[in-house]
């Protein structure tokens, strides 16, 4: 039997054009949502808060005809990942008796029984436990995008655990991380009330997710992986750039979309790192970083 709630969970997903991928995601949330209030008698109060942040493909008028239930926030296309979730979160936590807030991305997939699972687990952990998913790859569904991750402050290194590796018992054991994406994670209102937003200015993209969730941590939040909740990523394009050039080199370095962006990254070892070490991994990390560069886009000069 569960406890009676009145409780409201808010899913909040930032959107940039990709129409296609919003549809799905919101087409697959409708199922799991609808079987998810057939099953649970007591249900959390579920809104949907999509951000979108200047998309030109008419994104926010497709979602406003076919879901008006979505609430449409609205960017101007300067955003990025943190601003635009962190949108979300202050209208989330003026929802009355908000509980728990949700961070999703439109190229998520999920089985219809995902929220009941969710349900479950939130009725179970204390409140100071943020509760992520186990992703998965969509185009090879039994191997793992993320298991969660760790960070070693004295090198600056943080590992995305089970990248590329085949699910199994591994990965069958619920586990308390450092990091998590940003997607598929769950986390008490509490957490903002405590340690504030994403940090937007310093991390506007790449290791915004990553900074808050270290920021939790040393507020005694704790961050667990639950093996069989399972989320599938679908689209893995961004942050890259297809060919070896010096332009998309200096994209690389320079680019707030990039994942490798040579003074975010240093922001990040500034932020949470220690000691002295770290500034010599970074270094190195980069310098490793040209040479394969480099290397890579000879042998391309050479392939016919």
């Amino acid at each position: 039997m569960h406890r009676k709630m009145n409780k409201a969970l808010t899913i909040l997903i930032p959107v940039f054009n990709e129409l296609f991928f919003t549809k799905q995601c919101l087409n697959n949330l409708k199922e799991a949502l609808l079987f998810y209030k057939s099953e649970i008698k007591d249900t959390f109060d579920i809104k949907i808060i999509l951000i979108d942040d200047g998309s030109t493909d008419g994104t926010s008028h497709w979602v406003s005809e076919n879901y008006p239930e979505v609430k449409i926030l609205k960017g101007d296309g300067s955003l990025f990942w943190s601003a635009a979730i962190n949108m979300g979160i202050e209208y989330a936590l003026k929802i009355p008796n908000i509980s728990h807030v949700l961070f999703w991305n439109k190229d998520l997939y999920i089985e219809k029984d995902y929220l009941i699972q969710l349900h479950e687990h939130i009725l179970k952990v204390d409140e100071n436990v943020i509760l992520a998913s186990k992703l998965m790859r969509k185009n090879e569904p039994d191997t793992l995008f993320s298991f969660g991750g760790t960070y070693d402050p004295k090198t600056d290194k943080k590992i995305n655990i089970g990248s590329g590796k085949k699910d199994g018992k591994e990965f069958s054991e619920r586990k308390q991380v450092d990091w998590c994406g940003g997607m598929a994670v769950v986390m008490p209102k509490e957490v903002f009330v405590i340690i504030g937003l994403c940090d937007s200015k310093n991390f506007p993209q790449y290791d915004g997710d990553c900074d808050f969730f270290l920021r939790a941590k040393k507020a005694n939040f704790n961050l667990h992986i639950i093996p069989n909740l399972k989320a599938w990523n679908i689209h893995e394009n961004t942050g890259r750039k297809e060919g070896y050039n010096f332009k998309n080199y200096l994209w690389y370095l320079n680019d707030v979309r990039s994942f490798i962006n040579v003074k975010i990254s240093y922001k990040f070892l500034k932020k949470h790192s220690s000691g002295y070490l770290p500034f010599v991994y970074f270094t190195l990390r980069y310098t490793k970083f040209t040479f394969n560069y480099i290397r890579k886009g000879v042998i391309s000069m050479f392939k016919v």
